[in-house]
């Protein structure tokens, strides 16, 4: 536990994070656009590759560092790291945060563009008696709306992801065979509700979650969930299926505690830091991977680091 007179840097920290996931984008940007040239190259020049798509530029084709949901969960915080403080926009906190916003819209992550829509209106809503501020943050949001829409109109792998998202929202049908993240989950989703009933109080333990999972998924016929080995896809269900109350307990004091410090402090930044956590940990379970542990660590370590006097 820090000290209050040695907590100083934090800003300082979180402002070179959100500069390292821009360029980060940047590198992602560089890396499609080159991947794309030359395979243009190859087909109108050489004559020796197929049609080239923007794919570079989408998903996993587009980050290179990690899986596009974590990605999206980095950026969106450091997204909130360089703008919540702030009451004015310069040049460069403008492109900082465009470069930022163009990675989350190309990570395609639809937990990313969610979090993005959610975290913007709410913090207008806040800030929306400074009319400087609400006429920034409308002109803004109108600009990145339109930019997705037209990735959804230009890309049918965009399109794909809207049309998931509305099924889902529509309550359709989802056949066991499919293969897209949102019919995928809701399936997993299913199953693992009724096992964590079947394994309370203690879970089913670390060495034998996989196996549970995979022997439902093969009974109720999810082929794809199957060949893929995937795991419950949410951490809010898979902490309590692999360790019980216990472990559903601890989990929720893991988000109880510091919302409570961040709603006494009036935290906005910490607030929004466990709102994306949180609401990235429903549809991934991100503690079971090494990125996710990071972004974990990494945001409350930068958080705890500032002084009480520079908290957003």
């Amino acid at each position: 536990m820090f000290f209050e007179g040695s907590r100083i840097g934090g800003r300082e920290l979180l402002l070179v994070f959100s500069w390292a996931c821009a360029l980060a984008v940047a590198f992602c940007a560089v890396v499609a656009c080159w991947r794309y040239g030359t395979h243009w190259w190859g087909y109108h020049v050489s004559g020796t590759a197929t049609v080239p798509t923007t794919v570079y530029f989408i998903s996993s084709e587009f980050s290179r560092f990690m899986h596009p949901s974590y990605f999206a969960l980095y950026l969106c915080f450091a997204l909130a790291s360089c703008d919540f403080p702030s009451t004015r926009w310069s040049r460069v906190d403008v492109l900082l945060m465009s470069l930022i916003v163009l990675g989350i819209l190309l990570s395609a992550s639809k937990a990313g563009w969610i979090a993005l829509a959610a975290y913007w209106g709410a913090l207008g809503v806040v800030r929306w008696k400074d009319r400087e501020e609400r006429k920034r943050r409308l002109i803004a949001g109108t600009l990145v709306a339109a930019v997705l829409a037209l990735l959804v109109f230009a890309s049918p792998f965009f399109s794909e992801k809207v049309d998931q998202f509305k099924n889902a929202a529509q309550g359709a049908p989802v056949d066991v065979s499919a293969a897209g993240s949102t019919e995928s989950r809701e399936m997993i989703w299913g199953e693992a509700l009724p096992l964590i009933r079947e394994h309370l109080p203690l879970g089913t333990g670390t060495g034998d979650v996989k196996d549970v999972l995979l022997a439902n998924y093969a009974e109720a016929g999810f082929t794809h969930a199957v060949e893929l080995k995937l795991n419950a896809h949410s951490q809010l269900l898979q902490t309590p299926l692999t360790l019980g109350l216990i472990g559903a307990v601890l989990l929720m004091l893991h988000f109880a505690l510091p919302l409570i410090h961040a709603a006494r402090h009036r935290d906005g930044l910490m607030l929004a830091f466990l709102c994306f956590v949180l609401f990235n940990w429903a549809v991934e379970s991100m503690l079971e991977t090494q990125a996710g542990v990071v972004v974990l660590a990494w945001g409350a370590l930068l958080l705890a680091f500032r002084a009480p006097d520079t908290s957003a």
